[in-house]
């Protein structure tokens, strides 16, 4: 308990941060010249896997248009009795209550998804990518009746390179344990080059 688990405490944070001192200390050695020019290597191999996530990054909100039902809550926090992760409150947070809200984004790369905070009152999420067929999603975990959980969720993950759309909606569809139809954006998750998106 002291350690934290499968999310450390402070305590069992130090203790993964000494093991990785001794490492440091164990392959360096005593009689390592910290100051002294890198030394060249090889070139490493392609990918294995060619849509593997090396150009992951996160995409902001405020790249995302607003079309209808969805707001910048620059300082989320949760309005019920359900808990909640430190660093997923008092921070922006893209928020929709009800069904039909809509938005786009815009993102050159190969897969697109969500960082969002996955609670009680979470709803089903519609979405298209390159005016394609429309795809539902029930964001909605096993601990979403507890908890506001941190949730990453990838939407698609071979996609062909180059610039998409994504259209996001709510629906009037929940999973059967929800109590409503709400979404709760962090960022965007883009695999892809950064910079400027698709127009």
């Amino acid at each position: 308990e002291m350690f934290g688990g499968l999310h450390p405490s402070p305590f069992g944070n130090r203790v993964y941060a000494r093991g990785i001192v001794r490492l440091f200390d164990t392959v360096w050695g005593a009689d390592t010249d910290l100051k002294a020019a890198p030394v060249s290597h090889a070139p490493l191999p392609s990918p294995i896997d060619p849509l593997n996530y090396e150009h992951g990054h996160y995409v902001e909100l405020s790249e995302a248009h607003l079309k209808s039902g969805w707001e910048i809550v620059e300082s989320w926090e949760s309005t019920d009795d359900t808990s909640t992760r430190k660093r997923f409150i008092h921070i922006p947070t893209l928020e929709a209550l009800e069904p039909d809200a809509e938005l786009e984004l815009a993102f050159t790369g190969t897969a697109v998804g969500l960082l969002m905070t996955v609670g009680p009152d979470v709803g089903v999420l519609e979405y298209a990518i390159d005016g394609g067929e429309a795809k539902r999603v029930d964001p909605f975990t096993e601990w979403s009746d507890r908890l506001h959980i941190p949730w990453a969720l990838m939407l698609e993950t071979e996609l062909e390179p180059g610039p998409h759309r994504l259209v996001l909606r709510t629906t009037e569809g929940k999973n059967d344990r929800s109590v409503g139809n709400a979404q709760r954006i962090v960022r965007f998750l883009v695999n892809g080059p950064r910079g400027p998106q698709a127009d």
